[in-house]
């Protein structure tokens, strides 16, 4: 998928100026007439100015670039096989953390976006390494925080790491992304229930 903002090095809300500036920068780089070998990055640098520099064309272009529609054969490729193994991982996470390692591993080498990550953190963590699983889970979770499975994952490993405070605090946000699943609502009610417990248990020992 070819970013037009990429190739002229400007931002999305990038003023038509800016891009006009980008473009005359690049095309003195690049002319044909002036450096050899380079007729193919000087016609996408042109298409690049002529699509953004149109205010019709730019909107369509960010609509279509939004919506994944300008992705290529290769990249849809990558994204079905990453799914099916991540679909794979997920089945197995439970009973075969192992296996399900494998599998998720593989998925995030081939595609690696934040529900994958967020995964394949979790299946490193239950396979014993937990200090990466945790920066793996964190950094899906930044990267993506309106996924309810990216919040819910981060939150069962924070339980596991017995950092309860955190460990709810992002239930809670899987739970409000998420409001009838009953998996999230078992866990906040456990760590709850715990918590109280601990309470009780601390003022009887006081």
């Amino acid at each position: 998928m070819i970013n037009y903002f990429k190739v002229l090095g400007v931002k999305e809300d990038a003023t038509k100026e800016e891009i006009k500036k980008a473009y005359f920068r690049l095309a003195k780089l690049y002319h044909p007439d002036h450096h050899r070998g380079m007729e193919e990055k000087f016609v996408l640098i042109t298409k690049a100015y002529e699509t953004l520099i149109d205010d019709e064309k730019r909107k369509e272009y960010i609509r279509q670039l939004k919506s994944g529609e300008f992705e290529d054969e290769l990249e849809k490729e990558k994204r079905k096989q990453a799914e099916k193994l991540l679909k794979e991982g997920i089945s197995l996470i439970k009973k075969n953390p192992q296996r399900a390692y494998r599998y998720l591993r593989a998925a995030f080498q081939i595609y690696p976006k934040p529900i994958i990550r967020s995964y394949y953190g979790l299946s490193l963590f239950l396979t014993g390494h937990k200090e990466r699983g945790l920066e793996e889970c964190e950094r899906a979770y930044n990267e993506d925080k309106l996924s309810w499975e990216i919040c819910y994952n981060l939150g069962i490993v924070y339980k596991e790491l017995g950092k309860r405070r955190l460990a709810l605090q992002v239930l809670k946000e899987a739970k409000e992304l998420n409001p009838h699943s009953k998996k999230i609502q078992r866990e906040i009610d456990d760590l709850k229930s715990s918590s109280i417990f601990g309470m009780i248990f601390k003022k009887k020992g006081g």
